[in-house]
C-alpha cells in the first residue's frame, strides 16, 4: 500500500493532531485578579464645560495675550486676525493634584477641514503654564 504524502494532507494531519492535543479550560476563570484599594484610589481627571463669565483669571489671562488694538470681543468669540476663539462651551479639565487646562475652540478663516483648540494650562498653584494650539486635520470622509 502507497501512502501519498502532500504538503495539504500533512497541514490537514498537523491541525488534527494541534486540536487533539488542546485542552479547554473553563472560562469563568479567566477575570484578572485585581487590587481594589488601587483602583479605588485612582483618580481620573475631572472634566467640565464652562463660559467666560466661570473662569475671570483664566480670560484675564487670555485677554493679556491677545492685543486688545487689533482683537474683538462679542458675547460668544474673541476674533483676533483671521482667527475665532470661542468663549462659549470651554472644556476644563481638572487633573489629579489641581492642574488643570482650559481648551478654547478655533475658527480659523479658510481652513475648512481643520480643527484647532487653544489650551491654557494650568499648575496647582494657580500660575498659567505657555498656551499651545492642537490642530487636526480632516480628511474628505470625515468632513
Amino acid at each position: 500500500m502507497r501512502i501519498i504524502t502532500t504538503k495539504k494532507t500533512l497541514l490537514a494531519v498537523f491541525f488534527i493532531i494541534l486540536f487533539l492535543g488542546c485542552e479547554q479550560e473553563p472560562v469563568n476563570n479567566i477575570l484578572v485578579n485585581t487590587d481594589e484599594d488601587l483602583v479605588n484610589d485612582l483618580e481620573c481627571p475631572t472634566l467640565n464645560y464652562v463660559t467666560d463669565l466661570d473662569i475671570p483669571d483664566v480670560m484675564g489671562e487670555l485677554t493679556a495675550r491677545v492685543p486688545a488694538e487689533q482683537s474683538k470681543r462679542t458675547t460668544s468669540k474673541m476674533k483676533y486676525n483671521n482667527v475665532g476663539i470661542y468663549l462659549k462651551d470651554i472644556k476644563e479639565v481638572i487633573a489629579e493634584g489641581g492642574e488643570s487646562s482650559y481648551s478654547f475652540a478655533l475658527e480659523v478663516k479658510d481652513q475648512p477641514n481643520h480643527i484647532y483648540n487653544l489650551i491654557m494650562p494650568k499648575n496647582s498653584g494657580g500660575k498659567f503654564k505657555e498656551p499651545y494650539i492642537i490642530g487636526y486635520e480632516l480628511t474628505p470622509e470625515y468632513v
